[in-house]
């Protein structure tokens, strides 16, 4: 059975696959502004018919059903993707000049029923300025945005714990990625996913890789996540005063913990981590409560998400713990919500709250916001296929 047609049975039986992480080599092509040609008299019906799946034209990867049926190892994939043959539009590399266009895209149609992005021009123009950053716009005929896409640095330089360097930024994470509400379930987000890959192909003189976060409502039946921790979520003005301090703590001045933090953990695990810390739209922040012996810290994004209802803003535990790395008291995490107004939330990974099914007997909802997955697309080495993800930065 030849890998063609394993992934024509991958396919038949619908397994739910998500791409994340890709590690391959570039064939050094030039790029321009216009990367896709796109025939635009096929009835937009014919998308679903052509879909490029995530994991097409990949002769390194494994599917998800090779997973489970292993040939031989296969590490890296050493061919650029091609442009997907779409029927109905036209990829560009945006620029300074799309930031409003951007913005306003996003502010209508990053989001789901119950939330949606507060994007503004500045909030676009943090992506469009960074020459490291690609972000993708897909037109249709008329010139409508109909979804984006954006590969951002990870970090300067990313470590796995194996001994393997990705330097000069050419570890990536896939941010923004987005479809025109009118224009869902057409396939149109697999076209993304291939044109992101050629493109970030085409400018890396290196090996290079990229990883895909995503929340989902619920966890599917079949998957390669590497860990798909439960949300939870609290009103920051629900918790009581804690019996503690909290203070805040300057970036610059964490930094030292958090390369002591990130050494230790890809020392003694498997690990995927940067010393980096990305904080291009100044949403960050650091928190620390001292209670007995130990120093907790908890790093908080601010999502830039609102609510739906009452337009709360969202904001985000990205990693929380002590320098002895023995977890995060939920009393600690109520004190750093106190510090904000809205909806504060966590996970039950860990390193991201340590979140329980029984603190909602204090106030907090646990599993009605689904999970939030990172998984494995591109091969590597089996010891990843259960490994940790650390980095503090900010995401579309």
């Amino acid at each position: 059975m030849d890998d063609d047609e394993l992934e024509r049975i991958g396919l038949e039986f619908g397994v739910t696959f998500i791409v994340t992480v890709r590690l391959a080599f570039s064939c050094g092509f030039n790029f321009s502004d216009s990367i896709g040609k796109i025939d635009t008299q096929h009835p937009v019906q014919q998308c679903a018919h052509t879909m490029l799946h995530f994991w097409n034209e990949n002769k390194a990867a494994p599917t998800w059903l090779q997973s489970w049926l292993p040939a031989k190892p296969r590490y890296l994939r050493e061919e650029r993707r091609a442009i997907p043959d779409t029927s109905f539009g036209t990829f560009k590399v945006l620029t300074l000049h799309d930031a409003p266009q951007l913005a306003t895209f996003w502010r209508n149609h990053y989001g789901e029923s119950d939330w949606y992005l507060d994007a503004d021009e500045a909030f676009a123009q943090a992506y469009l300025l960074d020459k490291d950053t690609v972000v993708l716009g897909f037109f249709a005929a008329d010139q409508t945005l109909i979804g984006s896409i954006a590969a951002v640095p990870f970090g300067d330089v990313t470590r796995m714990s194996h001994g393997v360097l990705f330097v000069k930024k050419s570890f990536h994470v896939v941010e923004g990625l987005c479809v025109h509400r009118q224009f869902r379930s057409k396939g149109i987000a697999s076209w993304l996913m291939a044109a992101i890959d050629h493109a970030v192909g085409a400018r890396q003189p290196a090996p290079f890789a990229c990883v895909w976060s995503r929340e989902l409502a619920v966890p599917p039946l079949f998957s390669t996540f590497l860990t798909a921790p439960t949300y939870a979520s609290i009103p920051c003005d629900l918790p009581p005063a804690p019996a503690f301090a909290v203070t805040s703590v300057d970036l610059t001045t964490f930094q030292s913990i958090w390369e002591r933090i990130v050494h230790r953990t890809s020392a003694s695990q498997p690990s995927i981590v940067t010393d980096t810390i990305d904080h291009r739209r100044g949403g960050l922040s650091v928190w620390k409560a001292v209670i007995g012996a130990f120093e907790y810290y908890v790093v908080v994004s601010n999502t830039r998400r609102k609510t739906t209802v009452g337009a709360k803003s969202i904001h985000e535990v990205v990693w929380c713990g002590t320098e002895a790395n023995d977890g995060v008291l939920r009393l600690v995490l109520e004190a750093v919500a106190r510090q904000y107004t809205g909806l504060f939330f966590c996970t039950s990974d860990a390193h991201t709250g340590g979140a329980q099914a029984d603190w909602v007997s204090h106030g907090w909802s646990y599993g009605t916001s689904g999970v939030h997955a990172w998984s494995i697309y591109n091969y590597i080495p089996p010891a990843f296929g259960a490994c940790k993800i650390l980095a503090l930065r900010e995401e579309v």
